[in-house]
This record gives C-alpha cells, sequence and structure tokens, in this order.
C-alpha cells in the first residue's frame, strides 16, 4: 500500500488539444468569428466578466478572462482581456488589469481527445489545493460529514448500515467512509463479502494513520468513478466536470457540483444523459442534505433546485475523431520513432480545426445520403483533406463515411496514383523558374533517376513505363 501510495498511483493517457489560435492586431478575425472560438472553448456568456472562463459582450468589443494554461513553451496565467473590432476586423487586445496593449495574444486550446490508457481509466489530476471548497463541502456533507473526525472508519455509520441490512435480510446499505471506499477503489474489488469488509476496514485504518487527511482527499477525488467513455471509465471529479458540462470543474455552480457529488452513489444509474428524472432526483436530494445541514438557505435551496440539470450534449463531450486521432497517431510514431503506447503523461498539440471538422461532417452526412439514393449505391466512400493554404497544416480530415467509428481510414491508407493532379505542381514549380522554363520549352522524354541523401535512388516512371526518346512539349495540356 505505501509503495502505491508514495509511487505511481494511475498510468495517465496521453490528451491531445487541437489548434492553438493566435491573435495579433490587425488580423482578420469579425467578432462573430471570436465568439464562435469562445463558445467552443465551452466560454460562458455572463452580464459582466468576473471569473476566468467567462465573456461579456459590448458593441463592437468582446470582454473575457482566458484560463490558465500550459502551453508548449510556458504556462501562461489567466489574463482579463478586452478585444476591440472594427469592421470585421480585429484592431486591439487590451489587458483591463493594467491597461497596456498586447502585440500577440493566444487563446487556450480545445482538447479534443484522451487517448485509450492501458488501464482502461481517463482521468485529469489536479492537487487538492486546486480543487473548489464549495465541492468538497458538499461531497463530505453527502458522503462522510465526519471524515476530518473519525480515523478512517466511522463505526455508528457501520453499526447503523449492519443493522438496516439485517432488516432487509440484504445489503442495500454500505456505510463506508470515503478512506474505505478509496481502498476499495485502489486496492479491493467489488466483491461483497464479509472478508473483504474486513480487509476494507484494516486498509482503511492504516491509511489514516499514515496519511493525511488532505492526501487522502486529493486522492480520492482523482479516484471516484463518475461515469463511462465506451470501454474506458471516467475517473476523478476533473474529468468528469468536462465530461458533463465542458467545463474546468473550478469554474462550475452549486448545482452542478450536487450532481457531480449525487453520482459518486452511482454513475450507471445516476447518469444525467441515460437517466435524467431520476439524476434530478438525486441531485436535489444532494441539495436537500446541504440545507439541512445549513450550509445553505432554504430559500436557495428551493431557487437552484428548481434548475434543470444543464449538462451538456452527449455529442459535444470528449469523442474524440478518430480520423485525425489516427493522423496523430502515425505521425507521431514517424516523427519520434516509438509507438504513441508507449508514453504517458503528455499533451501532444496539433493543428485540428474543431469549425472546419464540424463543417466537414454536416456537408459529407448530407450529400452522402444524397448521392445514395441518385446513385443507387449502398457503399458510397468520401476521403477529404482540408490543408491550410497559408501554413500547409492540415486542418481536419476525413476517411470515411461513417465519421464517428474507428473503422478503415481511406485517407491514410488507400494509395493510388495522383495522375493530373502533379500537373499543377510540377507546372507552377516550372513556372516560377522562367530563365529555364518557359511554355515553349522542349524536355526529352526519358526516364529520371535522383539519388536521395541515403544513397538510395528515387526514379521518376512514365505511366506506361514506354520512353519516346525524344523531345516533347513541356506544357503539353495532354
Amino acid at each position: 500500500m505505501t509503495r502505491l501510495i508514495n509511487g505511481k498511483i494511475w498510468i495517465f493517457p496521453l490528451s491531445i488539444y487541437g489548434r492553438i489560435i493566435n491573435l495579433k492586431p490587425g488580423d482578420l478575425y469579425s467578432q462573430k468569428k471570436i465568439l464562435n472560438f469562445l463558445k467552443k472553448r465551452m466560454y460562458k456568456k455572463v452580464k459582466k466578466t468576473m471569473l476566468p472562463g467567462e465573456f461579456s459582450i459590448k458593441n463592437n468589443t468582446i470582454d473575457f478572462i482566458r484560463r490558465s494554461f500550459d502551453f508548449p513553451d510556458i504556462r501562461e496565467s489567466e489574463f482579463y482581456i478586452r478585444l476591440y473590432f472594427k469592421q470585421n476586423k480585429l484592431i486591439k487586445i487590451k489587458n483591463i488589469e493594467n491597461n497596456h496593449n498586447f502585440n500577440f495574444f493566444r487563446l487556450d486550446p480545445k482538447l479534443i481527445a484522451i487517448l485509450k490508457s492501458p488501464q482502461g481509466k481517463k482521468r485529469i489530476f489536479i492537487s487538492r489545493n486546486k480543487y473548489p471548497e464549495i465541492l468538497v463541502k458538499t461531497l463530505l456533507a453527502t458522503e462522510d460529514k465526519y471524515f476530518y473526525k473519525h480515523y478512517g472508519i466511522n463505526l455508528s455509520s457501520m453499526g447503523r448500515a449492519f443493522l438496516t441490512n439485517i432488516i432487509a435480510g440484504r445489503i442495500i446499505q454500505g456505510g463506508s467512509t470515503l478512506t474505505q471506499q478509496l481502498v476499495k477503489n485502489l486496492f479491493l474489488t467489488n466483491t461483497r463479502s464479509i472478508l473483504r469488509k474486513i480487509n476494507e476496514v484494516y486498509m482503511a485504518l492504516i491509511l489514516d494513520f499514515f496519511y493525511t487527511k488532505d492526501r487522502i482527499l486529493e486522492l480520492y477525488l482523482n479516484e471516484v468513478y463518475l461515469g463511462q467513455d465506451r470501454n474506458e471509465q471516467i475517473r476523478g471529479f476533473p474529468l468528469a466536470s468536462i465530461y458533463y458540462f465542458g467545463r474546468p470543474i473550478d469554474e462550475l455552480n452549486l448545482e452542478q457540483y450536487a450532481l457531480l457529488v449525487g453520482m459518486v452513489k452511482g454513475a450507471s444509474l445516476y447518469n444525467p444523459w441515460e437517466n435524467p428524472i431520476i439524476t434530478l432526483k438525486r441531485r436535489n436530494l444532494v441539495l436537500f442534505s446541504l440545507y439541512t445541514q445549513k450550509y445553505i438557505t432554504k430559500k436557495i435551496y428551493k431557487d437552484i433546485s428548481k434548475r434543470p440539470l444543464n449538462v451538456q450534449s452527449k455529442s459535444h463531450a470528449i469523442i474524440p475523431d478518430p480520423n485525425f486521432t489516427q493522423l496523430v497517431c502515425k505521425e507521431f510514431k514517424r516523427k519520434i520513432n516509438s509507438s504513441i503506447d508507449n508514453f504517458q503523461v503528455m499533451k501532444i498539440f496539433t493543428t485540428f480545426h474543431s469549425m472546419s471538422q464540424n463543417s466537414l461532417e454536416k456537408s459529407v452526412r448530407l450529400r452522402i445520403s444524397i448521392l445514395k439514393k441518385q446513385k443507387k449505391i449502398k457503399n458510397l466512400e468520401v476521403t477529404m483533406i482540408v490543408i491550410d493554404r497559408f501554413t500547409r497544416e492540415i486542418k481536419t480530415l476525413i476517411g470515411s463515411s461513417q465519421i464517428q467509428f474507428n473503422i478503415y481510414n481511406c485517407a491514410l491508407k488507400n494509395r493510388r496514383s495522383i495522375e493530373s493532379l502533379s500537373k499543377l505542381i510540377i507546372y507552377l514549380t516550372s513556372l516560377l523558374q522562367p530563365n529555364k522554363y518557359n511554355l515553349n520549352i522542349y524536355i526529352t522524354d526519358l526516364r529520371i533517376s535522383i539519388k536521395l541523401d541515403n544513397r538510395n535512388y528515387w526514379t521518376l516512371h512514365n505511366n506506361d513505363y514506354r520512353y519516346k526518346r525524344k523531345f516533347i512539349r513541356c506544357f503539353n495540356s495532354n
């Protein structure tokens, strides 16, 4: 136990982020486009901007507090920013806190994928001091209100649960403390037996003796099971916050914290996407517990218990695009010369453009269905790659008509001749050298071999492998 707690407790999967938006005065970014960027990153529109992740609009300006973020080169703290626009152009970037202007500013990128981990568990770890106290109080008030007073077990809770189970004739109540729940998650199984319960109690006492309450709570907050993403478990409050609300854990409100805490009792049963009605009842029960323990007033309880769940659509959760993710893994292996599965706790920043991806997917869904009906073809496939014409970066790609399924990626795996597409490249390259090539130049029709740096030869063939051995017109339209 000590070796695990003091050492490497979890294997963290790799996180993949979309492109970082760089802003400079004079850029052709309209106010509407920047608003789309902020909304994609789940910034919340408010009347007055006060917290990170919030933005407000007034005339031709946007005020927002950019979240702190670990960029590839440096960690940047939160900034209170005002953007000024004129005629669909960004004209000024102002730091409201000191009235200085930025010549360059960047937005935090969107998390687009968390790769599979060997343990089948996904999580985002944050330390105890970064958790909002309102979440901690809600958790303790619901699950273990004597957490800071007992020694890892609560005898009165265990006794009450024992009597309840005896009367019911079956196990319907556990009576476990947070420490016991943590022990069960880290070291034991979910099998209900007397022997397992004895081991759980014994190990909880040891854990409480050797470690501080805050360390135990930190482990619990990052370990608790809060849902399922296909065959991967969602572990910890930080990742659950991103999945269900699209926002970091420190940007939620009380009823959202109550929903997540309510899921601790049974994340499969109290799933807001699958069972919204009973999840709402469970959330309100947590709020009622806060009221009875005098953490909130009766008025606050009545007001917020009337609110809906306000979870984001399941389609907006972290559902990685399989085609682009395959490209990332392939490029990673090519550049690092090692499989991406061999790496942990790493952020990969990409050129993925979520808005382009959404537009591309909508277009494909619409046109594929129309073409299937028109041509009466069942198995119709599509391949599209969008490249930035200035930077040559791949913004997005689609390798199949079945967009959200991890199937054969035609964009990466298919091989075919580029045929006349090569003419454009060749002609433009030639015309950029007017002293050497022009519209009347003739070249020899012979096989060309070029020696590469690795001493191998790259040979250019005619399509039919036949050579006329005479001069041909360089810019022949045929």
